[in-house]
């Protein structure tokens, strides 16, 4: 079997595409600048998932109480003043 070949930015723009091939089988070779980065394929784990029923009606999170801010965030400056930490 031969295993495509895709570029980031393709991936990125058709992500869906790739992520259907995955799961039919196939094998995705990521590339950035033509060097391999990454390969995308089928998981390992066995397509017969348990899937939880929730214990708790959805309704529930309409009674959640949010955190009260005590003045305005500025969430640009935060990510900046992060970005400068890192």
């Amino acid at each position: 079997m031969v295993m495509t070949s895709v570029g980031t930015a393709e991936l990125k723009a058709h992500l869906g595409k790739y992520l259907n091939m995955v799961k039919r089988g196939e094998s995705v070779e990521v590339t950035s600048h033509h060097h391999p980065i990454a390969e995308l394929r089928p998981s390992c784990v066995g397509t017969d998932m348990l899937i939880t029923p929730p214990t708790r009606p959805v309704s529930d999170i309409k009674k959640l109480k949010a955190v009260r801010l005590s003045g305005v965030v500025d969430g640009v400056d935060i990510l900046i003043t992060d970005r400068e930490r890192r």
